[in-house]
């Protein structure tokens, strides 16, 4: 795996910056105001928001003024994915709560023709090994959808297994990996 970082906290979590994480078939680079129009485009589609906590469609005014707030939140990054095949931006993916000893991941591919090709299990991949090598954490979480059964099994296939109800959302189940 390769990092490249602009810097860290002094707890050695990330601050946001630029963040670029380097994967076997993708690269996951932090989000910039420059991503605006493509995940306002995925966060439109039902198809890609479906299973989201807040699947609400989101307009760019709306984005902008998230990503605002996202900038001052040290506990949390996301990023696009990129195919490094093709370098077209597909999906995103995050981690947050990393201060918490252990992280939430996300991950969704938006652009349809990259789904179900190892793209997101990389990116998952990827990240798994910042928070263990680079953040020298020990766990991590990941809220899914109870009807998100691809979502479920290829959690699974990175050693993810099923760990409680989320609080509040009777819809999603918490999984856990050890790392």
């Amino acid at each position: 795996m390769w990092y490249n970082e602009s810097y860290y906290s002094q707890k050695g979590y990330i601050m946001q910056g630029s963040l670029r994480l380097e994967g076997k078939k993708v690269i996951l680079n932090s989000f910039t105001r420059e991503d605006a129009e493509t995940l306002v485009r995925w966060r439109s589609d039902i198809d890609f928001t479906r299973y989201f906590l807040n699947s609400n469609p989101i307009t760019m005014e709306s984005h902008l003024q998230w990503f605002a707030g996202y900038l001052e939140d040290e506990d949390r990054v996301d990023f696009v994915i990129t195919a490094k095949d093709t370098g077209e931006q597909i999906g995103t993916c995050g981690m947050k709560n990393m201060s918490g000893g252990r992280p939430e991941i996300s991950y969704a591919i938006g652009e349809k023709q990259y789904r179900g090709k190892g793209y997101a299990k990389d990116a998952i991949l990827t990240m798994l090994d910042y928070i263990k090598n680079v953040l020298k954490l020990h766990a991590a979480e990941a809220g899914i959808h109870e009807k998100n059964i691809a979502s479920q099994q290829l959690a699974e296939r990175v050693g993810f297994r099923p760990w409680s109800a989320m609080p509040g959302r009777e819809d999603f189940m918490l999984y856990k990996v050890d790392l």
